[in-house]
Parts: structure tokens; C-alpha cells; sequence
């Protein structure tokens, strides 16, 4: 403790701004999708439920954080066994996990693609 006290000011003030970046850093997704996540793997139905009660506050979201959204929408459905009908919400999301979105996500992104394309007969 007594080492702590001796240290120089400017150490304090580098150590804080380096909590603040990685506090703030874009990684980080809202709560109830990070759940909603979880709970396609086991539960697809609640995740569906979970991220159709959270519809209202996408339009609201940052772009990373729709796009996650939409994603997740198509697992969860995916798990669910519901038939995809359209690529009209993957399409989107591929291209953007393509440009610009977090990589880590970008295979998952093509995983779900080759499902939405497997139930539309395109090969």
C-alpha cells in the first residue's frame, strides 16, 4: 500500500484513462442480446421471444448492434427449425460482416447464410 502512495500522479491519471478505454471500447453488445445468444443454443424459442420483445429499440441501436440483432434473429430461428422464406435478413448482415463488422462474427455470419440459402433450394 505504501508503494501505491509514492507513485507519481501522472501514473494514476494514465492507469484511469486506460480503465476508460477499455471500458468503452465497441465490443461490448446490449445484455439482452448477449442472453438471447445464450439462450438459442438451448431455449431458440425464449431467445426468439427475448429478441422479438426487443424489436422496438433496434431502429434506435447502432448499426454493429442492429446487425448483431438480425443475426442473432436468424439463428434463433434457425435452432427453432422455423424455414427461412427469404435472405432478406441475412443478406444484410453477411455484407456487413464482409465490409466492416466485428471478423469474430463473420463465420457464424456464413454458417447461417448456407442455412438461409440451404432452405431456399439455392446451391
Amino acid at each position: 500500500m505504501f508503494v501505491l502512495m509514492k507513485m507519481p500522479t501522472s501514473f494514476y491519471v494514465l492507469l484511469a484513462c486506460c480503465l476508460c478505454l477499455c471500458a468503452c471500447r465497441e465490443g461490448r453488445y446490449p445484455r439482452v442480446l448477449l442472453q438471447a445468444d445464450s439462450l438459442a443454443e438451448v431455449a431458440p424459442d425464449s431467445a426468439l421471444r427475448l429478441l422479438d420483445g426487443w424489436a422496438d429499440s433496434v431502429p434506435t441501436v447502432p448499426e454493429r448492434v442492429r446487425m448483431y440483432y438480425r443475426l442473432l434473429t436468424v439463428k434463433a430461428a434457425d435452432k427453432a427449425y422455423v424455414t427461412h422464406m427469404s435472405d432478406s435478413i441475412i443478406r444484410p448482415v453477411l455484407d456487413y460482416y464482409e465490409q466492416e463488422g466485428d471478423r469474430r462474427l463473420l463465420p457464424e455470419a456464413y454458417y447461417y447464410a448456407g442455412r438461409v440459402y440451404r432452405d431456399l433450394g439455392v446451391t
